[in-house]
């Protein structure tokens, strides 16, 4: 991950630039930036119950504690 933001509007400017691409749990009906750049949007096929939860990290790094605290309650809430 290289950019976060809270922002929308940022997102779809930054993807829309070409600096990435994003998940997001909202659908616009724009098909172009405030900058009048071009971008697209791809409705998922997912299960009507919710999504999956994965947890990704680095390889050559051991998560800090307060990573492995998220992780233990993602784990006793999800499952």
């Amino acid at each position: 991950m290289r950019f976060r933001t809270t922002s929308f509007e940022m997102v779809r400017a930054l993807v829309a630039r070409g600096l990435g691409n994003a998940l997001l749990t909202q659908r616009t009906v724009l098909e172009r930036s405030y900058e009048d750049l071009p971008y697209v949007t791809r409705r998922l096929d997912v299960e009507p119950e919710g999504l999956g939860i994965e947890i990704v990290q680095l390889t050559d790094r051991a998560p800090i504690r307060r990573t492995r605290a998220f992780i233990e309650v993602c784990q006793e809430v999800v499952v």
